[in-house]
């Protein structure tokens, strides 16, 4: 499916021709080639639309303006990757320290004190 094209009157009168922003790329089975969408399919006329009064140029099919607002995968990755920064923080804390904590310091005393000299 190409960009859908959009003819709708808007509030005050005015006729707009646009193209439907963040649709779904699904042929749901239709054949390639331009033609209305089948009935019971996502785009099918008459198709419910939203777009911003201030600028009707930008449309959205409300199916996908619901689907959009739900937004059910941004926490999932949101806690993901919140679960993976610190699991690698917490593996770099331990790699860096080792090298004190083979020495017996704390990790603090070997990043903040001076090396010592190596008698030869």
């Amino acid at each position: 499916m190409s960009e859908p094209e959009i003819v709708f009157r808007t509030r005050d009168g005015q006729d707009m021709s646009t193209t439907l922003a963040e649709f779904e790329d699904d042929g749901e089975g239709m054949p390639e080639g331009l033609q209305t969408p089948a009935p019971g399919t996502r785009y099918a006329p008459p198709l419910s639309i939203v777009y911003r009064p201030s600028d009707p140029t930008v449309v959205l099919a409300t199916v996908d303006a619901r689907e959009w607002a739900a937004d059910s995968h941004t926490a999932p990755r949101a806690i993901a990757m919140i679960i993976g920064g610190l699991a690698v923080t917490l593996f770099a804390m331990g790699w860096l320290t080792r090298d004190a904590r083979r020495r017996g310091l704390t990790w603090w005393k070997w990043y903040t004190d001076a090396p010592a000299k190596n008698p030869r």
